[in-house]
């Protein structure tokens, strides 16, 4: 079945022009975040402090090295690193006007911005695909926390900060870093709590909890046919802890053959999903295959 790509009725009109896939609808910051926003926004050209806007060479007020400052704000005080997510909130923060939606000028803000922040060293950017979704992850470099630590602002972990410093401490595993982002997004995406490398289960690439359900213990897997000796360890780890494996594929033929792996080979439950299902049909089950007694 062809992947439908047209954004839902819930993503408000003037955003329709990002290529949304329906997984993805966005997930806005608290009111009390938009506070602590305030609380770091100077009477300065651009909002920044002073410092940082001499270190950008702002010499006029800058709408795009506010949304600039805005975004660098943001993912400081929420962690996330899904740009779409970033920019909802910088756009939430400082809606486009009319006549900007009109003339179709509503990107070039938010583009300047990350060209800044790009240009000062503030931003590392990686990007993956989901079917024909493209996701551009965002991260804070240590030139970006030393700029906001000078204002007093400790930058949160984020879930790629977390799976550099407990699951790819050499950071050259980022396909499988983003693979375990774009699950855990999704996740949350349908209301569940996601943990990246969780504490008790430092092994484990994730956990996922279900609204007033029990956590369930997951791996994020490709389909790498010379790495399945490896898997077997993941396995069997999964069952132990849980009586089953969960496993998060990139692609529906990633997931079959995963689960016929699983299934046939060492005799244990599945219950799977994948990265492009998940992203185009929000509104089926999480897990496409379940083996589990009872299903759940």
């Amino acid at each position: 079945m062809p992947h439908d790509l047209n954004p839902e009725p819930a993503v408000p009109a003037d955003r329709q022009w990002r290529p949304w896939g329906k997984g993805l609808l966005p997930v806005l910051p608290s009111a009390a975040t938009y506070d602590r926003l305030e609380r770091f926004t100077f009477d300065t050209r651009s909002g920044a402090p002073l410092a940082v806007e001499e270190a950008w060479g702002v010499r006029r007020t800058s709408e795009s090295h506010a949304a600039a400052w805005h975004i660098l704000l943001l993912m400081a005080l929420t962690g996330r690193n899904l740009q779409w997510d970033i920019l909802d909130a910088e756009q939430d923060r400082m809606p486009f006007t009319e006549r900007q939606v009109a003339l179709g000028t509503k990107a070039y803000r938010q583009d300047n911005a990350l060209r800044i922040l790009r240009r000062h060293d503030c931003l590392e950017r990686h990007h993956s695909r989901i079917g024909n979704v493209r996701c551009d992850w965002l991260r804070l470099t240590q030139r970006a926390r030393a700029l906001l630590a000078d204002i007093g602002i400790e930058a949160v972990e984020s879930d790629w900060d977390r799976m550099l410093a407990l699951h790819d401490p050499q950071g050259d595993q980022t396909r499988h870093t983003l693979h375990c982002l774009a699950a855990a997004r999704l996740a949350r995406g349908r209301g569940w709590e996601a943990r990246l490398v969780p504490p008790e289960q430092p092994l484990v690439d994730l956990r996922l909890t279900p609204p007033g359900r029990a956590p369930i213990y997951v791996e994020c897997e490709a389909r790498a046919p010379q790495r399945a000796f490896r898997r077997i360890r993941k396995w069997e780890r999964l069952a132990r802890l849980q009586g089953y494996c969960a496993v998060i594929a990139t692609r529906p033929q990633a997931l079959r053959d995963l689960a016929g792996e699983i299934r046939l080979a060492y005799r244990l439950p599945c219950a799977g999903a994948d990265l492009e299902t998940l992203i185009a049909h929000p509104d089926s089950p999480f897990w496409s295959t379940d083996d589990r007694e009872p299903p759940c």
